[in-house]
């Protein structure tokens, strides 16, 4: 939305009356090809590369953005999102997303699918070597498959997979959880309703 810049103050007296007119406007935005923008953001060691293809007035914005590979942090362990695509709707919680994150742990090489609206994606994992879905997620975060993890870990797991798989973890969310040193995971599945206990 285009608002006014709040460090710009006026003289009271140099103010014009308000206009019954709304401000107009329409744009588009689109980076060249091979020209992504490039972000700073504290969940990356690196800029992030963006392209831009969207338009936008004063009633919505549309279009798509599409993030190409980067570096960031996924539950203490370095992995890269290899792409991650969004195709804009209004309001933004149903914005398409598309993408795919990877990392290694230990000696596994684990994929991260996500597909679905930015407010309910749905993902899903592939390791090599081969694992369950389970142990995919109990070693992304503890580092371990389940067998050998201990109880309140596994429980852990089995809260994070359930809120996975009812699509209560948002795409933001699961970043934050990602980032956060986690050391446990409650989830109920009648509210929807989350709760991470982290490690000070």
């Amino acid at each position: 939305r285009m608002t006014p810049d709040a460090r710009i103050i006026l003289d009271e007296s140099q103010i014009k009356p308000k206009s019954d007119k709304n401000l107009k406007y329409d744009f588009s935005v689109k980076t060249p090809e091979d020209t992504p923008v490039k972000i700073v953001s504290n969940v990356s060691s690196t800029p992030i590369p963006i392209n831009l293809n969207i338009k936008a007035d004063e009633e919505k914005l549309s279009g798509d953005i599409s993030i190409e590979s980067f570096p960031v942090e996924l539950f203490s362990h370095p992995a890269t999102i290899q792409s991650l695509k969004l195709k804009l709707h209004e309001p933004f919680k149903y914005t398409e997303v598309s993408g795919v994150f990877t990392t290694m742990v230990n000696l596994y090489n684990l994929k991260i699918n996500v597909a679905g609206t930015i407010a309910q994606p749905t993902m899903w994992f592939e390791s090599t070597p081969p694992l369950s879905e389970q142990d995919i997620i109990s070693v992304m975060m503890y580092g371990e498959p389940m067998d050998d993890i201990d109880g309140d870990k596994a429980e852990s797991v089995g809260n994070m997979r359930a809120a996975m798989a009812n699509k209560a973890l948002a795409l933001g969310t699961f970043f934050i959880f990602a980032s956060t040193p986690l050391e446990g995971v409650n989830y109920d599945p009648d509210t929807k309703a989350i709760i991470a206990r982290i490690r000070l």
